[in-house]
Parts: structure tokens; C-alpha cells; sequence
């Protein structure tokens, strides 16, 4: 049985400036981003190739772009305040 979308825990972590995706405690995907100028700038994503379709680089957009400490006050959603709250 496939995990749902809310199974998966992302975390970030501001020393590789990664966000990480996990379940069950094992990382399946990464989100990688730069700061400057007080933006952030999304640069490169990964997930297991065993683990797609899942929903995990949803999980990782989602927290990504509700992250306004990284800077990403500026994405636009479709629907910010449902994918934010």
C-alpha cells in the first residue's frame, strides 16, 4: 500500500539549505535552494525513483513555497491560502 500525501514529513535544514522529504524517518526527496538579496531561488529537486507518485514533490513544494523565512514570500499558488494553511 502506497503512503498518502500526508504521510510524508519534509524538514528543513538551513546548513545545506535543503528541505527533505521523509517516510518512516528515511529521506525520499530533496528540494535545494540559494538565498540572495533576500530571495530564494528553488535549484534542483530529487525524488527516489521508487518513491514517485506519491505526492512528495508536492509535500516539498508545498512547504517550500508556505516558507516565507526562505524567502519564497513571492510564489505565487493558485490557491495560497489552502496550500499554506
Amino acid at each position: 500500500m502506497q503512503p498518502s500525501p500526508a504521510a510524508v514529513e519534509v524538514r528543513k535544514d538551513e546548513t545545506t539549505r535543503l528541505y527533505e522529504a521523509l517516510i518512516d524517518d528515511q529521506v525520499v526527496g530533496t528540494l535545494a535552494y540559494e538565498t540572495a538579496g533576500g530571495r530564494a531561488t528553488l535549484t534542483h529537486s530529487y525524488v527516489d525513483p521508487d518513491q514517485r507518485h506519491r505526492g512528495i514533490a508536492s509535500a516539498l513544494g508545498r512547504v517550500s513555497g508556505c516558507d516565507q523565512s526562505a524567502g519564497f514570500a513571492l510564489v505565487r499558488w493558485p490557491d495560497p491560502v489552502s496550500r499554506c494553511a
